[in-house]
């Protein structure tokens, strides 16, 4: 195959293959898509439409006071939701556009996750649903059309602000917020968290509902060239010229805090990737395709090696690298990539065998042995042994069948498998794998003073030369234990990890490539985290605090909070120890309050779960469509002030309410009120920091009736309903 050099693949195939796909036509097109006057302002990079776009509202992590750990670009083109990806078929929802409409996305994920950010560039109009926040000033368009400035009925009250690009609107809904123009959006999702200990409240939704308004309009602001834009910054500026043709861009701008630390190099800062067949359409790809790479290497590293380069390829590409080429120009790495569809796991194709595997500690061997099922074809069953295939040296026959026996000298350190491979089906199914040895390590974390230490307490000496030792904090993900993980142990020998601080992960892994599924995780893993403990309410106990830990820990060494003041029983008041199931029963707390459970460990103490005390009252709905009313009856749980409940359709406060039909909402108590069928009706509970649902159903939801025809392949919805319904309020998905 005659390989194209790299200034055609790199600087003219990204923009072949987006006119391939229907992207982009390189002779006539090489602008972004047409936008209407006051549209926002362009990016100081040359990115090919429609990625040029789609970034324009993707404000850097620092001005969002955050860390992104992936931005992934999606090119867009599909008829129907069906031929949608996982990743954008959501935004089809969130801005209520159809699929054909849709040019590209952008999804941007923070390291804490937290408010998630999402961008959309197509042929829709400006979305009107939601409540109008703010609006950018009127918009210079001479053409008379109506493209949603300040002088919108919907925006007649909202503010009008320099901060968005004329037309654009800032609007929040229940669930999202969002700023769009015509043609192009960004919505924010999410409520704002962090990652914490289990049973620690989330914020509430006023302070949920805070941060995704503020992400979507730091978002505005970069459309308005306001705020940095991502695509202006280092890894978008060196990556989104070359890769942005491309069907999918992967951008990691912080490598030792994305999502493949033990695959990347340590003296790798970041690094892109543009597929050219979306990493979830492989499956259908026939031949190869080519994929791109732009690396940026840490300041401070040496000349990024060839091999570390197409290790890194190999390890993040979803394909199969069967080909690379490698340069260097401008500070980054520049990587030309031909691969093939990966390998299905399919153990449908597979022959039905059922295979065992077993560790001969004293041995330092393997054996796999069929014992029972259809026999294998020996030109179809691979053996892996530390990430080399050693079929032909103990494969004897045609076959492997019900009796036969495949013994590995595999030492005391080592990773094997069985694994069943057609070629020409390019699938494969794993019979069998082994790590060992697993049991051959201890591992004993000190949290005063942070501290891990990891022995080997195996009978013998073990070649650990195949080894590593990964260290994964807030900072990133590192490289530890070298004199612990590159030579030969002995019973006993340890290595101390430092600074492992609750969150951290510690990781004693294989360190060599292998093909999919012969992998099988690490040799030891290590999570230091706060004991588990769990908050919860029974209708007869009340709330009851449960300590949740294998670990047992003093009784005295756990506090039990309401509003922050110490509860009258504790669990020291019943435990010495702590062990798994104990269970401190608070009863019944006043509403609304919270309660907090701290860990006065070896250091300060530390909160590992917190709940605001809810009602643990349930109540049945029920519609009758000759009266058009649903009929909401308490079911069990406490009596509630009717003051403090919501009867909602369509997150909508219904037009008579509990308060107005009942003092408390208790025992035997129920009301009615009329609903409109094909509404979601649900009663809630408002006397805390954030709703608290207590029943729900949606009216009138066997109304309709479906018939397919298999000869026209057509379906036919017919509603069946006793009373009219808005056809506007109803889609056909």
């Amino acid at each position: 195959m005659a390989r194209p050099s790299r200034r055609r693949f790199l600087g003219g195939s990204a923009l072949t293959l987006a006119a391939l796909t229907g992207v982009l036509d390189p002779a006539t097109d090489d602008s972004p898509l047409d936008r209407p006057a006051g549209a926002p302002a362009d990016l100081d990079v040359d990115v090919p439409a429609p990625l040029a776009d789609a970034f324009l509202p993707v404000p850097t992590a620092d001005a969002l006071s955050t860390a992104y750990s992936t931005v992934i670009a999606d090119t867009v083109d599909a008829d129907s939701d069906e031929g949608l990806g996982y990743r954008v078929r959501p935004v089809t929802e969130r801005l209520d556009v159809d699929a054909d409409e849709l040019s590209a996305t952008v999804g941007v994920r923070a390291v804490e996750r937290g408010v998630r950010l999402t961008t959309a560039v197509g042929e829709f109009d400006r979305p009107d649903d939601g409540e109008t926040v703010a609006v950018g000033p009127e918009s210079d368009d001479s053409s008379g059309s109506d493209d949603g400035g300040p002088d919108d009925d919907a925006s007649a009250d909202a503010e009008t602000t320099d901060d968005l690009p004329a037309g654009w609107r800032l609007a929040e809904t229940d669930e999202t917020a969002f700023v769009a123009g015509d043609g192009v959006a960004a919505v924010a999702t999410g409520d704002g968290s962090a990652p914490g200990p289990r049973g620690r409240s989330s914020p509430s939704a006023e302070d949920a509902a805070e941060a995704r308004l503020e992400t979507a309009r730091t978002a505005g602001r970069a459309a308005a060239d306001e705020a940095d834009r991502f695509a202006e910054g280092p890894l978008g500026a060196a990556a989104l010229p070359r890769l942005g043709g491309f069907e999918t861009v992967l951008l990691v701008p912080d490598a030792a805090t994305g999502p493949f630390p033990a695959g990347v190099p340590g003296d790798v800062d970041a690094f892109a990737a543009g597929f050219e067949v979306a990493p979830g359409e492989l499956r259908d790809l026939t031949g190869t395709a080519e994929n791109a790479y732009v690396i940026r290497p840490a300041e401070d590293a040496g000349r990024l090696s060839d091999e570390s380069v197409e290790r890194l390829v190999r390890e993040i590409d979803p394909a199969v690298p069967v080909e690379t080429e490698v340069t260097r120009a401008d500070g980054v790495v520049l990587v030309d990539a031909v691969v093939e569809a990966p390998p299905e796991r399919d153990p449908e194709a597979s022959p039905d065998a059922e295979v065992w595997s077993r560790f001969d500690r004293d041995a330092g061997t393997v054996t796999f042995e069929h014992v029972e099922g259809e026999p294998v074809p020996a030109a179809e069953l691979e053996l892996w042994h530390d990430g080399e295939e050693v079929s032909d040296d103990l494969l004897d026959g045609d076959a492997f069948e019900t009796g036969d026996e495949l013994t590995v000298d595999t030492g005391l350190i080592a990773a094997v498998a069985l694994r069943w491979f057609d070629p020409d089906a390019n699938a494969y199914d794993v019979y069998a794998r082994e790590r060992v040895d697993r049991e051959a390590f201890a591992v004993d974390y000190d949290l005063s003073t942070e501290e891990l230490t990891l022995t080997y307490e195996g009978d013998g000496e073990a070649d650990a030369s195949d080894l590593r030792l990964v260290h994964r904090g807030d900072d990133g993900a590192r490289t530890v234990g070298d004199g612990f993980a590159d030579g030969t142990l002995s019973p006993d020998d340890a290595v101390a990890v430092e600074d492992v601080s609750i969150g951290d992960s510690v990781r004693l892994e294989f360190d060599f490539e292998r093909p999919p599924g012969v992998g099988g995780g690490p040799l030891v893993h290590y999570r230091a985290r706060p004991p588990r403990v769990w908050i919860h309410s029974r209708a007869e106990e009340g709330t009851v605090v449960t300590y949740g830990d294998e670990e047992s820990r003093p009784a005295d060494a756990f506090v039990t909070l309401v509003d922050g003041e110490p509860t009258d029983a504790q669990f020291a008041d019943e435990y010495d120890t702590l062990s798994e199931r104990d269970e401190l029963v608070l009863g019944e707390l006043p509403l609304g309050s919270t309660v907090t459970v701290e860990w006065r460990g070896p250091n300060e103490p530390a909160v590992v779960a917190e709940e605001e005390v809810v009602p643990n009252t349930r109540a049945s709905i029920e519609y009758d469509p000759d009266a058009g009313e649903v009929t909401v009856r308490h079911r069990s749980g406490r009596t509630l002030p009717a003051s403090d409940l919501e009867l909602q359709a369509g997150r909508t406060p219904t037009d008579v309410q509990p308060a107005d039909e009942l003092d408390e909402f208790g025992p035997d108590d129920s009301f009615s009120v009329p609903v409109p069928p094909l509404s979601r009706v649900r009663l809630v509970w408002t006397g805390g920091e954030r709703e608290h649902h207590i029943g729900g159903t949606t009216t009138a939801r066997d109304a309709f009736a479906a018939a397919y025809d298999a000869d026209d392949e057509a379906m036919t919805v017919e509603y069946v309903g006793e009373r009219p319904v808005d056809p506007e309020r109803l889609r056909v998905r």
